[in-house]
């Protein structure tokens, strides 16, 4: 699970690794130990829930990419969902891929 951030700082620039996964977004991850920290693209950055210390009560409320998901993949509550071609239309500068 990810959470939407904006304005995203990293306690340690030198231990994170960043791996350009296509050609809209990339992946972080640390250096050290390989953990998933976030995946981004033009106006989004989502951060994996493990990279932070500490989280109070989170409503998952958005799924992504969801025309993409493995059929058998589903979640307990209703969430709002997005095809990949509403996702860049919300994110990207000039809405094309």
């Amino acid at each position: 699970m990810a959470i939407s951030c904006s304005d995203v700082v990293f306690e340690s620039e030198a231990a994170l690794g960043v791996y350009k996964s296509s050609e809209w977004g990339e992946r972080g991850f640390c250096k050290t130990c390989g953990t998933s920290l976030f995946w981004r693209m033009t106006g989004y950055c989502g951060v994996s829930e493990g990279a932070f210390d500490a989280l109070g009560p989170i409503s998952f409320t958005t799924e992504v990419f969801i025309d993409e998901k493995p059929t058998h993949y589903e979640f307990a509550n209703k969430t709002t969902q997005m095809t990949g071609a509403e996702v860049f239309a919300l994110f990207m500068q000039d809405g094309s891929e």
